[in-house]
């Protein structure tokens, strides 16, 4: 992280991309300093497939995309190798600190050569946050995320439908606190 502490200064940074054949020695709280100092990113890439051999182990998971959320609404397209193994419980728990509006800019998320185990939980998990027409880009040699970018458009009209639903319960509810009707 030292060598890119100077890149935190340039605050109005929209842009960034680094690739190289091997890992970046970066972790959660290196993302999270990076989006906090840089709350203009639009894309930031990095290195999401790693050359090297075997692959590296990375502390990167998918919780790590809500540093994003919290501090670069504008960002259209993030490239990480990511940590991708996700349980229902540990995806309940990190989806609730995701506010309902996360990511909605989002156009493209690339895993490059990410390992993942469980691709129902991964997609249903990126259904959650993702905005309807995001696409994921992965290496070809990861089938696994094949099978989330299949599943991907299910759970997101799921999710979709699930926001409007609330969307419009909320706004019953408080047309009729306004009116002073009360809802049941």
């Amino acid at each position: 992280m030292s060598h890119l502490k100077p890149l935190l200064a340039c605050s109005t940074l929209a842009h960034f991309v680094l690739a190289h054949p091997y890992a970046l020695a970066l972790d959660n709280k290196d993302i999270e300093e990076i989006t906090s100092h840089l709350k203009t990113l639009e894309v930031l890439v990095l290195n999401p497939s790693a050359k090297e051999s075997p692959k590296p182990t990375t502390s990167w998971m998918l919780e790590t995309l809500l540093s994003f959320t919290r501090h670069c609404p504008c960002i259209r397209k993030i490239g990480l190798f990511l940590q991708a193994d996700v349980t229902v419980s540990a995806s309940e728990a990190i989806l609730a600190k995701f506010p309902s509006t996360s990511l909605q800019n989002l156009l493209w998320l690339d895993v490059g050569d990410s390992d993942i185990t469980n691709p129902v939980a991964v997609a249903s998990f990126l259904g959650e946050i993702l905005p309807l027409g995001a696409e994921i880009d992965y290496s070809e040699l990861c089938a696994k995320w094949e099978q989330v970018d299949d599943l991907l458009p299910i759970f997101l009209r799921k999710a979709t439908q699930t926001r409007r639903k609330v969307h419009t319960k909320v706004g019953t509810t408080e047309e009729c606190r306004v009116r002073g009707t009360g809802y049941m």
